[in-house]
């Protein structure tokens, strides 16, 4: 029996979402541009998406996806997905921007209904079969988005960060490669300039590329351990100070292994900071906003 790659491979291959022809392509495309230009939100097919310049990482295993998945199935996407369009490209695609777990939970549900159709003729299902789910069931195969198309590179990656700001769901990593991203992206944008772009200062630029530097693997556990690894935790026992990676590799697995015992909070006074610890992760604030306001909970005695 086929496996779900198998199975997607299928729907693009056989165009059983409308790609069955170079004219269809261009029609839909044709239909993209229109909504692009209008800045209007329009139902994509999922063939035509690409995830793979979204900065936000999916972890599929995560609780909050779980969630998320769940809520798609009984009720649909309730908030459209932001692509990229480039016209000037002629493989047609969309780069997702922002709603990169919204995307991979309907992939998944698509996985999911072709799995069960297939197991339920008890045969590998043909081209026919699922043309007839599609007539059916025609959102599974598409997804609400509004379409934008940009002057450069920069720009794409810089509205992506905006836009998943918004929704208070950008980890701290996210945001450190995608501005060492723009830095890769356009030479001719300096430190300085990235800077004033983000409204920031060059210091913390600095630090959140230093994050951006570090090796994957201490990233991944960054995000994957995020009660240990808080973004002021990181910031100020490995961004603001000089350590090298074996150092750093060293010292992250340590805490993973002892569950980081500095990091439970037992005091009321711990537990308070350990709050503001989990508020800073939630918003972003400059390093400036944050010494400020710790500064005023010590004076109050609070933490």
């Amino acid at each position: 029996m086929p496996n779900k790659q198998t199975l997607r491979n299928k729907v693009k291959e056989k165009g059983i979402s409308g790609f069955n022809s170079e004219q269809d392509g261009s029609a839909d495309f044709k239909r993209y541009l229109i909504a692009a230009k209008k800045q209007e939100v329009t139902k994509v097919k999922l063939e035509y998406l690409n995830n793979s310049e979204n900065i936000r990482k999916v972890d599929t295993n995560s609780e909050s996806f779980v969630s998320l998945k769940r809520s798609i199935e009984k009720d649909g996407v309730l908030q459209n997905i932001v692509v990229e369009m480039r016209p000037d490209e002629q493989e047609q695609q969309l780069f997702i921007r922002a709603g990169g777990h919204r995307f991979q939970a309907k992939k998944l549900l698509l996985d999911e209904a072709l799995s069960a159709e297939q197991e339920k003729l008890d045969r590998e299902i043909s081209e026919l079969d699922i043309e007839r789910i599609q007539s059916k069931k025609p959102h599974l195969f598409e997804i609400p988005a509004l379409i934008k198309i940009y002057k450069n590179p920069v720009d794409a990656i810089s509205d992506s960060i905006r836009e998943n700001e918004e929704r208070n769901n950008l980890h701290f990593v996210d945001y450190a490669d995608a501005l060492a991203l723009m830095l890769k992206t356009d030479v001719n944008l300096t430190r300085e300039l990235l800077a004033a772009r983000e409204n920031k200062n060059k210091k913390t630029i600095e630090r959140f590329l230093k994050i951006a530097a570090m090796p994957l693997d201490v990233k991944n556990k960054f995000r994957e351990n995020e009660k240990i690894f808080t973004r002021s935790f990181v910031w100020n026992n490995y961004a603001t100070r000089k350590i090298s990676h074996e150092e750093l590799i060293e010292d992250v697995n340590s805490r993973l292994s002892e569950r980081s015992p500095t990091q439970i909070a037992t005091t009321p006074k711990e537990k308070r900071k350990q709050k503001l610890k989990e508020y800073y992760d939630s918003v972003s604030l400059s390093e400036k906003v944050i010494i400020e306001i710790d500064k005023a909970f010590k004076h109050m005695n609070l933490i």
